[in-house]
C-alpha cells in the first residue's frame, strides 16, 4: 500500500490496484458522488466503509499522485487519469471544468490524458497545481499551471486547458542529451 497526503485530501493505493480517497470532498478531488459529503470525519466512513474511487472497468492503478485539489493515477495499462479541480489544466484533458463532482465523470467516463503516439509513462508526480510524467524515452511531459516557467516549456502559459496541449510534441522536456 502507498499512502499520499494532499492539501485537503488523502489517497491510498492499495495492493489490489484500487484507490481510496478521503478528506474534503469539494471540487471532485475524492472522485465520489455526492460531492458535499466529506469522508473520514465521521464514524463508519473509513476501512471497508470507504468506497473505492471508480477508475473504470478493469482499471488498476500502479502509481498515484496528489496535487492541491486533484489526484492522478498511472494505470497498469500505461494510461494516466486525473480528477478534481482543473481550473489550470491540472487534469490535462483540454478544458478547465472540474472532474469527479457530477454523474458520468468517473469510471468508464473518466478520460485519459493524451500524451501522443508511442509515449509510455513510467513515473507520475504532482505538485500543487501541475503534474508530470517521465516517459520511457527519458523525457518529461508536464501539464497544469505554467506560471514562472515551472513547466519548463519556455512560456508561462497553462498546459492542459486546450485540446492537444499535453499531446503536442513540443510540450516535453528532455532529461538527457541525445
Amino acid at each position: 500500500m502507498l499512502f499520499l497526503l494532499g492539501v485537503q485530501h488523502s489517497c491510498a493505493l492499495l495492493d489490489d490496484g484500487g484507490v481510496k480517497a478521503w478528506g474534503d470532498a469539494s471540487t471532485g478531488k475524492l472522485g465520489k458522488i455526492p460531492v458535499n459529503a466529506d469522508f473520514g470525519d465521521g464514524s463508519g466512513e473509513m476501512g471497508d466503509y470507504l468506497p473505492y474511487v471508480n477508475l473504470g472497468t478493469g482499471a488498476y492503478a500502479d502509481q498515484i499522485s496528489n496535487g492541491d485539489e486533484f489526484s492522478c493515477v498511472l494505470l497498469l495499462d500505461d494510461t494516466v487519469k486525473c480528477w478534481g479541480s482543473n481550473g489550470d489544466g491540472e487534469c490535462g484533458l483540454g478544458h478547465t471544468g472540474t472532474i469527479g463532482n457530477a454523474a458520468n465523470e468517473m469510471g468508464d467516463y473518466l478520460q485519459s490524458v493524451e500524451f501522443g503516439d508511442g509515449v509510455v509513462p513510467t513515473f507520475l508526480a504532482s505538485g500543487i497545481e501541475a503534474s508530470a510524467i517521465i516517459t520511457s524515452t527519458d523525457s518529461i511531459k508536464l501539464w497544469g499551471k505554467g506560471g514562472d516557467g515551472k513547466l519548463g516549456y519556455g512560456v508561462d502559459t497553462d498546459v492542459g486547458i486546450s485540446a492537444n496541449q499535453v499531446f503536442n510534441r513540443e510540450n516535453r522536456v528532455d532529461l538527457l542529451e541525445k
